[in-house]
């Protein structure tokens, strides 16, 4: 949860975690040490994160000295991760659900759905 906010902080226009997309309304937790459960779907390490954005800023967000996630949490546990820049990443679209409960479409304006 801590690095999908970091990434997001950092700019990150995309984001997936072993090929699951996260958007804003994906469900992320903590199963058990090395299982996570992403919309509604059980992930196991290695964990492969990808995001799209601007690769200087997503990279110094997560390398910065004593700041960046690699330095606070990373080594703080003392796990491993290795950042990698690339110009060809594919994050797959998202194949769950959105429903919005206020939100309308442009074809349809609020007040037409009030008078509904």
């Amino acid at each position: 949860m801590i690095l999908v906010n970091e990434l997001r902080l950092a700019g990150a226009e995309a984001i997936s975690i072993n090929d699951e997309r996260v958007v804003t309304r994906s469900d992320l937790r903590a199963v058990s040490g090395n299982l996570i459960l992403l919309n509604q779907k059980r992930l196991s390490s290695p964990y492969i994160v990808k995001a799209i954005g601007n690769q200087q800023y997503l990279e110094s967000g997560l390398t910065q000295k004593e700041y960046g996630y690699i330095d606070r949490i990373i080594k703080a546990y003392e796990k491993t991760a290795t950042v990698e820049r690339s110009d060809n990443i594919t994050i797959l679209k998202y194949e769950g659900e959105m429903n919005f409960k206020y939100a309308y479409g442009e074809e349809t304006s609020s007040s037409e759905n009030e008078n509904s």
